[in-house]
Parts: structure tokens; C-alpha cells; sequence
């Protein structure tokens, strides 16, 4: 085809572009031909047309950037902007962001600010339809800033920000975040990326991986200052409270509760006030959403900081249970394990570790298990990370009880060069106590322990015992290990003690020539501790004892009072779960309140589910089919998940049959079919493991079918259009399955492919679409503005507004007495241009097999 186009052109540029395209090896030399060659408009859209509409020849990477680079500059260059716009329809569909953007500059140029707004429009609505690059989001919000569409402008800086961060350039993400909110300063999406970007930036070097302390300041002031940032949104979002913002306060919450934990890290001084901010705020996102693993890590990280081991295991428990594949979420759970003392079962479920991390681990269990000639061979092959300061000192410590002294302090002089720029934290304060000590620098050593000392801890009385026993003060000596010993919070200090610090401390002395201090109150301390540790593994008995010792403030009660829902979240139990509401005295319209009851209707409908599976399994069919029918009137659209769910071990036959003795139900039938379809068990039908991870999955509105008692039976969509489609299509089309989703209210959508979002937009509801051409034809019109009707048709169309609005998104066009206007035999409805763009996808992403 290269070929082809080069002869018919005459054009050298061509020829010499078509030859070296042809292999991966030239085609950087090809781009450079067409990048330095003259800005000839002709010649640059042959080269688009060649870039984009290439299937042989030219590699997979270049069949978009620099055909649209090329073409962009051809737009620039054209003689008018008609011109231009007849050289841009005749590319190959769909025209990308890029394209459009360049015709609104060219428009704008020109002072025609009507095709300006129509082409940015049609911008906007190509964007969503998939990935844009950060730069095409900063122009989008250059051009709306341009037209004085200043909320859109905002719009894309915002989704600029989160493609800069997701390409790892915090720099430019603040960039654009920060310019965001000084178009819209009340944008609580905005100021949450300013916070984040900061984050991204300051965190690493806040902690002391900066050039200097100056740096390491200074980024601390940066967390602060973003600390503010999230405040300052959160309380935007409490001000004007809606659900289709729920998402955006939990990952604000979320943020605060990680950065109050992680600044109370870096403070200098013990800031127990600030963990249980940090708790509350990572409590309340679990309670607005629930099935997030994230937010149960979140709980998990700050439950390990307040020394809420029991809490920390239970939260990361259920956080790997929601990510069963998630390596990160069973390190977690690992780590939560080992803290309460459950060696045993931390190695039984890490199994063969996968990075350094879960090897350090699994060497400080061997290590605690008396097995300190394992963790050497452990941390031999796989050293441990340079900022894992407990792994390091484990490393070192393993090195000592296997006699391997000189190999100890190399590893010990090593550690303590990376400690020192970082002891100002009192999170390594202690560890740096004990490293001092170990390479003979027992001033520092002093000097770090009594400031651990002065903040209430004991963590570091072990090493001012040594240096109280070699000087003879045996008494002191002894009062120290019993403070060190009674400051014991788990059951994994407790083995510590006894195989690690215990023979250290005595090595310790005897390297010193000084005599061992009676032991006698310490271990005393520690065989009652023994019994308050078993008491604590219930972790809200745990949360209560650790929340008695603390500051009694207004987040410690808060705290307090979350607990009981954290703990029936995480054991499922729904019981618990409508007891706490009940109790309750909150806005019976609060966000929590309905996220809550929206989680007991589906965890009661996933029993249900699980009791169906039983019965089908059982060859109780008649009780099976009973069950299926209430659960498909409740649950149409959600109905196979929560039978997939259900049956992790796979869909059992009985319970397929069941679902095909309902398809002949009045009420039912079609409902039935279809989740026949989506487990698989449809006739005639290709095979698909899931809908949700091998089909089309398309998010709307649950508005649109609550007037619907049985949506799949009567609603137009799965009547007409989804049935039309199908017949056209043939069996080629993937299964489409259709969401009712309230976070599309009211008027979006979404196409997803295997949970992946291809194509997005809002729905102007009320309007139908009519071909741009045949506007001559029906000059009495009342066309929408563009602004309000960013639906990505690509045809060529626009929104008319209907003569008759309806809510329906079909309005009229279904009904018998349907209106036969020009305008209506000339325009298509909603639904029939959305089910266009679900079927284009499907095409796309599922081609049909060459016969």
C-alpha cells in the first residue's frame, strides 16, 4: 500500500518514507523523513493517511503519533480552514483528539469561534473515548480556556494531573493541579491532585533520601502543606455532600489518613494524636466503600502504627482476600501475622517469596524461631532493601548470634552511614540506639536511647542496661530490661526477646567483661504480658486496651465508636453490620448511612446466592429454582455476579438448568437468558468464561430503569436496539452486559472491555442527533448548544433539541405512535447512537474470525 500511495503522488518524500517504514530497524529514519521535510499540506496528509490507515509495513507505534503530528501540522499550514477540514474527513476514522484540536486553534485563528466551539466539542468527546496523553488534556484545556469555557478547561487540567501521575511525572502534575484550582479554587478533585502530586514529589526525600537536611525540611514542609490541601477539599466535599462524589471523599480521606501517619513518621517528637486522626479518617473511607482493598490496606498500615496487631491482621486479612492475586495485599497480610506472633502461618502463606521484602521477612521469622543460621542463608541470597531499617537490623543481628562478628559490624558501619541523616525521626531512633552500640559508639548510643526514653518509650532500655551494667550499676541495669520488657506490645516482641534480644544483650556484657543484672523482674513482666497478648488477638478488646492509654480526644472516640463496624465489615457479618446502623443517631441521608444499607442489600443477596448454589448443588432444584426467580426480580442486572461469586469453584450444571427452566417465565424469562448467557450457559452462543472479563460491559444510569419492574424484558435497549445489533452483527458480537450504576447519574455512561474503560461521555438526555448535512433540510431546527451535548458520535452529527423531552432516553422513538417529522425520519435517538458506539467497539475489540 506504500507503494501504491508514493507512485500515485510522485512523491520522493513518499517513496523513500515507504521504504524505510518497512522494518521495525528504519523506522525511527522514516518519522525523520516527514518530521524535516517541508510544510507542504498535501504531501504531510498523504503522509497522515499513509501512518494511519497502514496495516502492512508500518509497526504498530507509529501508525498514530506521527501520523497525526503530521497532519496536525498540515492543519496549521492548510490555505483556509476549509481546507483543512476537507483533508481531515477523509482520514481514517475515528479522528483523534489531536485533529480536532488542531482545526478549533486553526478556527479561533480565523475568529471563527462557531466551528472553534463544534470542533473542541467533538475534542472533548473523542478524549473520553480512550487514553489521551497529558499534553492533548493541557491543549483541551487551553482551547476551552481560549472560548471561555472555563469549567471544561478545568476539567481537562484535572484529567492532565492524573495522566501526568499515572506516567510518573509529579512535577508536571502539580503543574497543571495547581492551574486548575486557580480557574475553580472550589474543585475539590483539583486541590485532591495538588495533594497528591506533592506527595509523589516530597514523600522519598521527606524521609531523608534528599541531598541534605535543608531538603529533607523542606520537602516535610510540602507534606504539611499538602496535609492542608486535602483538609481544604475534604471540607469542600462535607459542605455539599453527593453521592456521585462518595469516590472522591474516600480517596481524600484515604490520602489523610496515609500522610497524618506518615508525618507523625517523620515528626521528630512521639505524635500519638495524629495516628488516631489517621485512623479515623481511614476508617470512615472503609465505611463509604467497603470493597476496597486499598482502603483495607489503609487500615491495616495505620492499625500496624498504633500497635493494633489484632486490628492490622484482620483488615489485611480481608484486604488479600478482596485481591486474591495481589502479591503487595499477602505481604500485608504476612507482616500483620508476624506482628501478632503467628510465625507459623506468616511461613505457611508466603509460601516461595517473590521480592525482598517478603524474603526479609521470611528471615526475621526464622530469625525469631531460634533459627538464626536459616535468616543468615536467608539474607545471604537475598540482602535486604537499604530502606528497610527492621530488615537491616535483623540482618545484623542473625550475622552476631552465628558468630560471624566481623561480618556483623561491616554490615553494622554500613547501616548506621544510612541511619544518621535519618535518627532525627523517632521512628528509627531506637533501631539507631541499638546500631551505635553494636560499633562501639556508646556516646550516640546514650544519646538516642534517652531521647526514646524522653518520649515515653522503652524500645531503647535495652542498650542503656548495657551501658548501665558496664558500669557497674547492676540495679539501674535491672530496672531498665523490666521497662524494656513490660513495653511489649506483641507476641512476636515477646519471641524476640527470648531468641534474639536476650542473647544479645547477654553476648553483649560478656564481650564488655560486666556481670549480668538479676533478670528476674523482666521475665516476670514478660509471663504476665503472655496473657494480656492472648487476650488482645480480639481486636476490638485490643482497640479498647490501646485506646485507654491514649489521649482521650474527639478522634480516639471516634476511633472507638467506628470500631465495631471495621470488625463486622471485615468478618462479613451483616448482623453486625444493620446492629451498628441501627444505633446511629446520623442524617438518615449521610453518605455512610447509604453506602452501609447498599452493602447489607448486597451481602444478603449474596447469601442468598450462596444458598441457591447449595440447593442447585444438592439436586434440590425446586428450591433452587424458587430462589433464582426472587433473586432475578431483585437483581437483574447484578444477578450472575453474585452467582459467580457464589460458586468459586465454577457454575454447577444443576443450577445452569435451573436458570433455563425460568427463560419461559412471564416475569422472569428474559432476565433468566440472559444470565444464562453471562455464565456461560446460553445456547447458541459463543463461549465466554465471563461477560465482565470477555465480553462488553456498558455502565448508565440507574435512573433510566427504575420505572422498569423487569428492565430486561421491557426495557427499549435490551428490546429493540441490543436485539437489533445482535441480528445484524451475528455471533461474531461479544456478549453485552448492561449496568444499572449510580455513579453514572445522571446522565453518563461507559464502555468497558475487560474492565477497562474504552469509552466514556455524558448523554444529553432530551435531544436526538441529526446529520450535519441535512440541516439545510430542516432549517426550522432548534439546535442544542454543542456544550451540553458532548456525546462522542464521530458521524458527523448534532444534537437537535427533541420537540417532546422525555426522561426515557428513547423518549418516543419506541412507542406506537411514534412522530414521522422530517427531523425524527431524519435523526436517531440516544439509544441509537450509543448502541452504535457499543457495537463499534465490539468490533473493534473482539474482530471477527476470518472464514
Amino acid at each position: 500500500m506504500l507503494d501504491e500511495v508514493a507512485t500515485s503522488t510522485g512523491g520522493a518524500l513518499l517513496d523513500v518514507l515507504a521504504k524505510r517504514l518497512r522494518t521495525e530497524e528504519g523506522a525511527s529514519s522514516g518519522v525523520e523523513v516527514f518530521r524535516s521535510s517541508a510544510n507542504s499540506p498535501e504531501v504531510l496528509f498523504e503522509v497522515a493517511r499513509v501512518l494511519t490507515r497502514s496495516r502492512d509495513g508500518v509497526p504498530a507505534d507509529l501508525k498514530v503519533d506521527p501520523g497525526m503530528a503530521a497532519a496536525r501540522r498540515a492543519v496549521t499550514t492548510a490555505r483556509s480552514l476549509d481546507d483543512a477540514k476537507q483533508q481531515v474527513v477523509q482520514l481514517l476514522e475515528p479522528i483523534t483528539p489531536e485533529l480536532r484540536l488542531a482545526l478549533a486553534e486553526r478556527a479561533i485563528a480565523e475568529g471563527d469561534d462557531q466551528s472553534a466551539r463544534a470542533d473542541l466539542d467533538r475534542a472533548l468527546s473523542a478524549g473520553a473515548a480512550g487514553a489521551v496523553s497529558a499534553e492533548t488534556r493541557e491543549r483541551l484545556a487551553e482551547v476551552g480556556q481560549r472560548l471561555g469555557d472555563l469549567p471544561e478547561a478545568c476539567r481537562q487540567l484535572v484529567a492532565a494531573a492524573e495522566a501526568w501521575t499515572n506516567v510518573s511525572r509529579g512535577d508536571r502534575a502539580l503543574k497543571v493541579a495547581e492551574a486548575a484550582v486557580a480557574l475553580d479554587a472550589e474543585n475539590a478533585e483539583a486541590r485532591a491532585w495538588v495533594a497528591s502530586s506533592l506527595i509523589d514529589l516530597n514523600s522519598a526525600a521527606a524521609g531523608g533520601d534528599a541531598d541534605s537536611p535543608k531538603r529533607a525540611q523542606d520537602a516535610q514542609l510540602h507534606l504539611r502543606r499538602a496535609l492542608e490541601v486535602l483538609e481544604s477539599a475534604e471540607a469542600l466535599l462535607r459542605a455539599t455532600p453527593a453521592e456521585n462524589s462518595t469516590w472522591l471523599l474516600v480517596w481524600v480521606l484515604q490520602l489523610r489518613g496515609w500522610l497524618l501517619d506518615r508525618l507523625a513518621d517523620l515528626s521528630g517528637e512521639l505524635v500519638v494524636e495524629q495516628r488516631w486522626q489517621a485512623m479515623q479518617a481511614v476508617q470512615e473511607a472503609l465505611a463509604l466503600q467497603p470493597a476496597s482493598a486499598n482502603g483495607w490496606q489503609g487500615v491495616a498500615n495505620v492499625s500496624y502504627s498504633l500497635g493494633l496487631w489484632s486490628m492490622a491482621e484482620l483488615s489485611a486479612r480481608e484486604a488479600a482476600r478482596l485481591e486474591p492475586t495481589s502479591r503487595a495485599a499477602l505481604a500485608q497480610h504476612v507482616r500483620a501475622l508476624i506482628n501478632r506472633g503467628d510465625h507459623i502461618e506468616a511461613l505457611k502463606l508466603l509460601g516461595d517469596a517473590a521480592s525482598s521484602f517478603e524474603w526479609s521477612m521470611k528471615a526475621h521469622v526464622l530469625l525469631r524461631q531460634n533459627d538464626a543460621e536459616g535468616a543468615v542463608r536467608v539474607f545471604s541470597e537475598h540482602p535486604p532493601e537499604a530502606d528497610a531499617p527492621w530488615a537491616r537490623l535483623s540482618h545484623c543481628s542473625a550475622l552476631m548470634l552465628t558468630g560471624r562478628t566481623r561480618e556483623a559490624l561491616t554490615e553494622a558501619r554500613e547501616f548506621d552511614s544510612w541511619l544518621r541523616p535519618r535518627s532525627r525521626q523517632s521512628l528509627n531512633r531506637d533501631v539507631a540506639a541499638r546500631t551505635s552500640l553494636l560499633i562501639g559508639d556508646d556516646r550516640r548510643a546514650e544519646t538516642l536511647a534517652e531521647r526514646v526514653r524522653a518520649q515515653g518509650l522503652h524500645s531503647a532500655d535495652l542498650e542503656l542496661a548495657v551501658l548501665a551494667a558496664t558500669r557497674g550499676d547492676l540495679s539501674v541495669a535491672s530496672l531498665l530490661v523490666a521497662d524494656f520488657c513490660g513495653d511489649f506490645t506483641s507476641k512476636d516482641e515477646v519471641q524476640s526477646w527470648e531468641n534474639v534480644d536476650r542473647p544479645l544483650f547477654e553476648a553483649a556484657l560478656e564481650a564488655r567483661g560486666a556481670h549480668l543484672p538479676d533478670l528476674a523482674l523482666a521475665l516476670d513482666r514478660v509471663a504476665r504480658l503472655r496473657d494480656v497478648l492472648d487476650a488482645r488477638r480480639d481486636p476490638l478488646y485490643e482497640l479498647e486496651q490501646v485506646a485507654a492509654a491514649a489521649p482521650q480526644t474527639a478522634d480516639t472516640a471516634a476511633v472507638l465508636e467506628l470500631g465495631p463496624l471495621t470488625v463486622a465489615l471485615a468478618r462479613q457479618d451483616r448482623g453486625a453490620v444493620q446492629q451498628w446502623l441501627a444505633a446511629q443517631e446520623d442524617n438518615q441521608q449521610s453518605l455512610v448511612r447509604k453506602s452501609l444499607e447498599e452493602w447489607i442489600l448486597k451481602r444478603r443477596a449474596l447469601e442468598n446466592a450462596a444458598e441457591i448454589v447449595a440447593a442447585a448443588a444438592a439436586g434440590q432444584i425446586t428450591e433452587a429454582i424458587d430462589g433464582l426467580r426472587h433473586l432475578l426480580l431483585d437483581w437483574p442486572l447484578s444477578a450472575d455476579d453474585f452467582l459467580r461469586t457464589a460458586s468459586p469453584q465454577g457454575i454447577p450444571a444443576q443450577l445452569l438448568d435451573a436458570l433455563a427452566s425460568l427463560t419461559d417465565d412471564p416475569e422472569v424469562g428474559s432476565t433468566a437468558s440472559f444470565v444464562s448467557q453471562w455464565l456461560g450457559g446460553g445456547p447458541g452462543r459463543r463461549d465466554y468464561e465471563s461477560a465482565t472479563h470477555e465480553g462488553v460491559e456498558v455502565l448508565l444510569p440507574a435512573s433510566w430503569f427504575v420505572q422498569y419492574s423487569d428492565p430486561v424484558a421491557e426495557h427499549p435497549l435490551f428490546l429493540r436496539h441490543l436485539h437489533e445489533m445482535r441480528l445484524l452483527g451475528g455471533d461474531s458480537l461479544p456478549p453485552v452486559r448492561v449496568v444499572a450504576d449510580l455513579e453514572m447519574e445522571p446522565n453518563r455512561y461507559q464502555v468497558l472491555v475487560r474492565d477497562r474503560a474504552i469509552e466514556e461521555g455524558a448523554i444529553p438526555i432530551g435531544q436526538r442527533f441529526l446529520p450535519r448535512e441535512a440541516l439545510d433540510l430542516v432549517p426550522e431546527v432548534g439546535h442544542a448548544p454543542i456544550s451540553e451535548a458532548r456525546f462522542p458520535d464521530r458521524l458527523g452529527t448534532v444534537a437537535v433539541t427533541d420537540s417532546d423531552p422525555d426522561p426515557d432516553p428513547d423518549s418516543d422513538s419506541d412507542s406506537d405512535s411514534a412522530r414521522t417529522s422530517l427531523v425524527d425520519l431524519l435523526s436517531k435517538s440516544v439509544l441509537e447512537v450509543l448502541v452504535g458506539r457499543i457495537e463499534r467497539v465490539s468490533t473493534r475489540a473482539f474482530p471477527a474470525e476470518p472464514a
